[in-house]
């Protein structure tokens, strides 16, 4: 006997789901081989648009300048940012292999000496003997000194190979995104109306809001990485300049190479204040060190201020997207995460004041209640 349930008919809400799914299933399939093949350029791709956002102003203000050929301005604005980027790290890098073998061989020769430890260095607590025994090794006998802490230096010194190589990486990653800036600069204006229009079809009343606050955010992010990091760099170098700090110039690129790539300038400067130390009486040692202990920690809390200031969101958001984004994101974190909690919080904003109006008719009283 045949089962009547096998003569049924199928179901039009079952064929609807079925197709529904595998319409869903095909675009998911395509947009993850989009992203697998474009991920090796997904970073620098998303660098290149923050710079685009962030520099299109210039690129504006110069295209009118030449008689609005947009084309030059472009060009230029990518010229000046390889130029900025590749030659101070090229120099430092240059100075860096040809000075290797320098520290080594003055130590070999006796010609590199370090002054006796200062008077009353032992009677620091925790430390101070310690300290004191051994900075009098060191000056008396460096290579054996440095024969005990040698397991320590090796430690350091992977640990710096390891940072040289991540920030020259970070050095050939940004100047490929200004190269993908310079080509943004000419689809601009369609790419932004495509990507406010991508917005309203998610978000209708809100998605242009949301592009302009993500776009204001970028800009104050911008200011507050590059103009941050010029600040350090220019009270450094006044730092370094006014004892005639040695090597005082390769110093001041470092800090400005860190600051922008927001490594952080705070272990260059606190081991200069260091080292100063040694070479510099004792006025000048402490006027030194109020002095760069402010500038070595001036982008923690500055940074911060800015990127927040004229957002229509409150400054803790702001704050907490900064630290947050720098910490799990590095560089690219830093802009990114601002924008997300940014855009959150105005989404989440808009969602608890259309709650209140939906529950703002079931809270009044009804028609002829007494």
């Amino acid at each position: 006997m045949t089962d009547p349930i096998d003569h049924q008919p199928r179901d039009e809400y079952t064929d609807i789901a079925i197709e529904i799914v595998i319409r869903i299933s095909l675009l998911f399939l395509v947009i993850y081989f989009c992203l697998f093949v474009i991920s090796p350029f997904l970073t620098i791709i998303v660098w290149g648009a923050i710079l685009a956002v962030t520099l299109y102003p210039v690129q504006q203000w110069l295209a009118a300048r030449f008689g609005g050929h947009g084309g030059l301005a472009s060009t230029l604005i990518v010229v000046l940012g390889l130029t900025i980027t590749l030659v101070p790290a090229s120099l430092l890098g240059a100075a860096s292999i040809k000075n290797l073998h320098v520290p080594e061989n003055g130590i070999a020769d006796g010609s590199i000496k370090l002054p006796p430890p200062p008077k009353g260095i032992a009677d620091w607590p925790f430390i101070g003997t310690e300290l004191d025994a051994f900075w009098s090794l060191a000056s008396t006998h460096l290579q054996d000194a440095l024969i005990e802490v040698e397991p320590q230096a090796q430690a350091l010194g992977k640990s710096l190979l390891r940072a040289s190589a991540a920030a020259s990486m970070a050095v050939l990653q940004f100047a490929a995104a200004i190269i993908i800036a310079g080509l943004f600069f000419g689809s601009g204006k369609s790419l932004v109306a495509a990507l406010r229009a991508f917005e309203a079809r998610l978000i209708a009343k809100r998605g242009r809001r949301l592009v302009d606050l993500a776009n204001a955010t970028v800009q104050n992010v911008a200011r507050g990485v590059f103009g941050v990091a010029l600040l350090q760099t220019v009270l450094a170098s006044v730092g370094y300049l006014a004892v005639n700090y040695p090597f005082g110039a390769a110093l001041t690129v470092v800090v400005l190479l860190l600051s922008i790539l927001n490594l952080g300038p705070t272990l260059p400067v606190f081991l200069s204040i260091a080292y100063g130390w040694t070479f510099l009486d004792t006025v000048p040692a402490i006027l030194f060190t109020v002095y760069m202990i402010p500038v070595g920690l001036l982008d923690n809390f500055l940074r911060p201020i800015i990127v927040a200031r004229g957002l229509p969101v409150p400054m803790a958001v702001m704050f907490i997207g900064v630290v947050g984004g720098a910490l799990t994101g590095g560089l690219l974190g830093l802009f990114i995460g601002p924008i997300v909690l940014a855009v959150g919080c105005q989404l989440f904003s808009a969602w608890i004041a259309g709650a209140g109006k939906d529950a703002a008719p079931a809270e009044a009283p009804a028609e002829g209640d007494g």
